[in-house]
């Protein structure tokens, strides 16, 4: 009788040993997944529902982010940033359409804004994330050919600035997408003598940058004129800045604005995402560049080897 209890006893104590053995996987499993869920800024079930309803969550305004449905993706953004996310989150999520313009699709980029001061985002914004989001797509294996832009249309119903100022990417047949214009690329200009404004031209495949007097800003479409050479750097090579000025003033004083107008075209370029060991700052043979003084106060950006 005493062995028969002695094995009662060690059966229960085995088994109340098991249980809180069992109750403590459960519990470290439960705390983890909470954990990570905790850690995930708004479930994607909220981010869908609210998208659906015109609005983004204020918890998904932290970055920049994609989502993609069969024929149809749009890119969010963080207030007054360019930035999109990361190449491996967007092939993951635009991987059905990447997969259908290689096949021979087009990809249609349209950007949208808001109409009102509390969800329009300046025009020169809304150009360099367009030329972000297609910079990535080329990244990602896109053709620059099976990229169409249509022009920035306004969203005057969405009160939520982060839905108002989305790019969405639609696929299309070849054929549908042909009155669409190609994404355009900077044309060869001249800049005019008489004028002191910022401009920028593509030239025999070297981008020119003009400046105004004293000032190291840059022209709008910046980000579009340097998408080819993007594009080179992406497939190896190097990109080259050299700045030059025109002939007046101080020459000590024009050499450091040379320096600064270089530099500025140095951030965008890595803006665009461009390694900075693939960017050299070049100081020109010559500073003083020719033509009349507008034409002299340029930053000349070519692709070598």
């Amino acid at each position: 009788m005493s062995q028969q209890n002695n094995d009662s006893e060690s059966g229960i104590a085995l088994l109340l040993v098991s249980s809180l053995i069992a109750a403590t996987v459960v519990g470290v499993v439960w705390f983890g997944a909470h954990t990570v869920l905790a850690k995930q800024p708004v479930a994607a079930v909220e981010v869908i529902s609210s998208i659906a309803a015109g609005t983004v969550p204020e918890a998904a305004h932290s970055q920049p982010f994609v989502m993609e449905s069969d024929t149809l993706a749009r890119y969010y953004f963080t207030q007054d940033q360019a930035a999109v996310p990361a190449d491996g989150q967007a092939q993951v999520a635009l991987a059905k359409l990447i997969e259908q313009a290689k096949a021979g699709s087009v990809i249609v980029l349209t950007a949208f804004n808001g109409l009102s001061p509390a969800t329009a985002a300046p025009e020169a914004l809304v150009n360099d994330r367009i030329g972000l989001v297609r910079a990535q797509l080329m990244r990602l294996g896109v053709p620059a050919e099976k990229l169409a832009l249509a022009g920035t249309q306004t969203d005057a119903q969405s009160q939520d600035w982060a839905h108002a100022q989305r790019i969405e990417l639609q696929v299309q047949p070849a054929g549908a997408a042909a009155n669409i214009a190609a994404v355009p690329q900077a044309e060869p200009q001249q800049a005019n003598a008489g004028n002191d404004g910022p401009s920028v031209a593509v030239e025999d495949g070297v981008v020119k940058f003009y400046f105004g007097v004293g000032s190291d800003s840059l022209a709008d479409g910046a980000s579009e004129a340097l998408l080819d050479v993007v594009a080179a750097v992406n497939s190896g090579k190097r990109a080259v800045i050299s700045g030059f000025t025109d002939a007046t003033g101080d020459a000590a004083v024009n050499e450091e604005l040379s320096k600064k107008r270089a530099f500025a075209v140095r951030d965008k370029l890595l803006s665009l995402n461009i390694p900075e060991d693939k960017i050299e700052l070049e100081r020109p043979q010559s500073n003083t560049g020719t033509g009349s003084n507008a034409q002299a106060r340029r930053v000349e950006v070519r692709i070598e080897d």
